[in-house]
């Protein structure tokens, strides 16, 4: 797939003046969805997880793409250190919060080819913009995993994160969460310490 980039500091109108430039996929990148792009709403964003075209591909990667004008140009980040570990997650929930100069990436599923069939993952990867390096915390049962969607509400302190819809699992399981909005609410502060309230 192609890069598109669309410069949103003049105005235009759909179709007729909308104007975008594109830039090749590079071959070496793995073309992924179902993952997520973390911004620095700068000049930086990262592509995380995501399902690949390959059906044995499950390498967990992280990439880098700056949009400064001496750069443009993708940047595999060396998987010992971002401390990557395990596979490539997909169908989770990706989170953007630059003003805190972290992603987060809750859930998601791998299908291995070989019979150890579907690994789910009861987990939230963080990352840190700044020093580009994941860390990830588990997360209890009744989080959903599979197909929900994580938002970040500016409430209190440090705001906090909060999962909505989406399937739990267990023993490869997948129950569909009730349609409430209280299905999970934490406290970045405590992301760190992996602690949940």
């Amino acid at each position: 797939q192609n890069l598109t980039t669309i410069d949103l500091t003049n105005e235009f109108s759909i179709p007729s003046t909308f104007t975008f430039l594109t830039q090749p996929q590079d071959p070496q990148i793995p073309f992924v969805s179902n993952g997520t792009l973390w911004s620095n709403q700068i000049n930086t964003f990262w592509l995380f997880g995501g399902v690949s075209s390959g059906p044995t591909d499950h390498d967990n990667t992280l990439w880098r793409f700056n949009s400064s004008s001496n750069e443009q140009k993708w940047t595999q980040l060396g998987k010992n250190s971002a401390n990557l570990t395990g596979a490539r997650p997909a169908d989770g929930a990706g989170c953007n919060v630059p003003s805190h100069f972290k992603g987060y990436y809750l859930g998601g599923m791998v299908k291995h080819a070989d019979p150890s069939g579907v690994e789910y993952f009861h987990s939230m990867t963080v990352f840190d913009m700044k020093t580009e390096k994941t860390s990830v915390i588990g997360v209890p049962q009744y989080v959903p995993i599979i197909g929900q969607n994580l938002v970040f509400l500016s409430a209190g302190k440090d705001g906090v994160l909060v999962a909505l819809g989406g399937h739990t699992e267990l023993n490869n399981v997948l129950e569909r969460v009730s349609e409430n909005l209280v299905d999970l609410e934490w406290r970045i502060a405590q992301y760190d310490t992996g602690t949940t309230y």
